[in-house]
């Protein structure tokens, strides 16, 4: 047996509700065409699916890993995206705008929150049976003030987002 022949992970990914994601998520790979004729899948980022070994033959690769093919792009498709995305400031720029939206946008959840409900001092105070359902609300709130935002930056083309519950 190979180091690399490990069986599949099998991960579970759960929203901040405690409800199951079963979304499907999209995962790039390359394919890789040898003179022979041979074809191949390059797939760099598969271990955090559990599949160590990069290199695999299409046919493996598609009855073992794959559900379906989505697009195809040509050879710097993604670093092209990459460049776009980024800006002029780079990956670090790219990385502080999103922390800083989603910094601006819970502050701006939480203060439209409380204009339409109670103080974040006033619901600290409140007895306990109280308490937590003012959280609640207010946990909802911002989550789905948060998602709006992440949302808003996927579609315009921004760096993809992704949770996942430890």
């Amino acid at each position: 047996m190979d180091a690399w022949d490990y069986q599949s992970l099998k991960v579970r990914l759960f929203e901040l509700s405690g409800a199951e994601d079963i979304k499907q998520y999209q995962h790039e790979a390359l394919k890789v065409g040898l003179k022979n004729g041979n074809t191949y899948i390059m797939d760099l980022a598969g271990a955090q699916y559990g599949h160590h070994a990069s290199v695999v033959p299409t046919d493996t690769y598609f009855q073992t890993r794959a559900g379906s093919v989505l697009a195809c792009q040509s050879f710097g498709h993604q670093q092209r995206l990459m460049k776009e995305a980024c800006g002029a400031g780079g990956w670090k720029g790219a990385i502080r705008s999103c922390n800083e939206g989603f910094h601006q946008g819970m502050n701006a959840s939480i203060d439209d929150w409380q204009d339409e409900n109670i103080s974040l001092s006033a619901m600290l105070k409140l007895p306990e049976k109280q308490f937590l359902p003012k959280l609640r609300q207010l946990v909802t709130f911002v989550d789905k003030y948060l998602r709006d935002y992440k949302q808003w930056r996927e579609k315009g083309g921004h760096l993809k987002m992704r949770q996942v519950a430890v």
